[in-house]
């Protein structure tokens, strides 16, 4: 899930070299966490938020296929 969120968000960055993205265990489920530069926290999130849902439902979808849940949680 880590390589899919990671070139989801290089592609969407205008500074992808700044983008990082870790995964490790949560409580109940595994989390996601990309981390992007500060100019770059509008362009991941979208208009009203739909780039970021987008980006939600696309790691669902892969996750599902795989029979697990996972959380994003975007850090700036």
């Amino acid at each position: 899930m880590k390589d899919l969120i990671s070139c989801r968000a290089k592609a969407i960055a205008d500074n992808p070299e700044d983008v990082a993205v870790r995964e490790m265990e949560g409580p109940r489920s595994p989390v996601v966490e990309p981390k992007v530069a500060k100019e770059d926290i509008g362009n991941i999130i979208g208009t009203h938020g739909r780039t970021v849902v987008a980006i939600t439902t696309l790691l669902g979808t892969a996750t599902m296929k795989l029979k697990k849940q996972c959380v994003l949680n975007l850090l700036k």
